[in-house]
């Protein structure tokens, strides 16, 4: 019989909260939540409306995306509509498309890469 780990109590707050007290600025974010990658940039309206958050560093791992009701095209498409160019590369020479994305996610814990200016896909590796 597995023995059961005691619960902890884990504050939650939103990224708009919590970087509404910073001046305005440019974010890159590493963003690896265990399949809740589509909550927390929930929390982030502000920071993509405004374009503050402009590259994500993004862990597509379709089994914890699927545990959580969601997957990783649904991600892809996310992004997308966000205006964000996704690639399974730093330097952005392999664009993540939804044909792609289900197999890239399949093949274990990886990161993709999330810029919304395409033409600075080049800043991640500087």
């Amino acid at each position: 019989m597995k023995e059961m780990t005691p619960a902890h109590i884990v504050p939650v707050r939103v990224l708009d909260d919590v970087l509404s007290t910073q001046p305005p600025r440019r974010y890159l974010t590493k963003l690896d939540a265990q399949g809740f990658e589509m909550e927390v940039l929930a929390g982030a309206t502000k920071l993509l409306e405004t374009k503050q958050l402009r590259t994500i560093k993004v862990e597509i791992a379709g089994k914890f995306l699927l545990a959580q009701n969601t997957s990783a095209k649904e991600l892809l498409r996310f992004l997308h509509r966000r205006g964000f160019f996704v690639s399974s590369d730093e330097a952005g020479a392999k664009p993540l498309t939804e044909d792609r994305v289900a197999q890239f996610a399949k093949s274990g814990d990886r990161d993709g890469f999330a810029q919304l200016d395409p033409a600075a896909r080049h800043t991640l590796t500087r």
